[in-house]
C-alpha cells in the first residue's frame, strides 16, 4: 500500500489528490493511510470498511492515529453499520446506521 501510494503522490501531487473524503485503503492496515499520502489528499472525513471484531485487528491503530492527528473525523463499518452521504455538491450530511458494535 505504501509504495502505491507514494506512486499517486508524486504522479499527481496534492492539487491532483485532494478530496473531502477519503475510502480508507486496505481496511486501514498498518501499511495504508501513509502521512504523506494523507497530507496530499487532506480529507475532512475518512470512511474505512472493516468487519466488526475482524481477526485482522483492522483498523489499524497507528492508521487511526495518524488520522486523528490530521483532524480527519473518521468512519468505520465496524463500528457505525451502514455509513450514507449525501450531498447537494456543496453541503454534504453523514448519517450512520448502528452496527452490533456500535457506541
Amino acid at each position: 500500500m505504501a509504495a502505491a501510494e507514494a506512486e499517486l503522490v508524486a504522479r499527481l501531487g496534492s492539487p491532483g489528490l485532494q478530496s473531502t473524503f477519503l475510502i480508507v485503503p486496505h481496511h486501514g492496515s498498518r501499511s495504508s493511510s501513509t502521512f504523506s499520502f494523507l497530507k496530499a489528499v487532506h480529507p475532512r472525513e475518512a470512511l474505512i470498511s472493516a468487519g466488526w471484531r475482524n481477526r485482522f485487528g483492522f483498523p489499524h491503530a497507528e492508521v487511526m492515529r495518524r488520522l486523528a492527528g490530521m483532524g480527519v473525523r473518521t468512519w468505520c463499518t465496524a463500528n457505525d453499520g451502514a455509513i450514507q452521504i449525501v450531498t447537494d455538491g456543496k453541503n454534504y450530511h453523514i448519517t450512520v446506521c448502528k452496527g452490533p458494535g456500535g457506541k
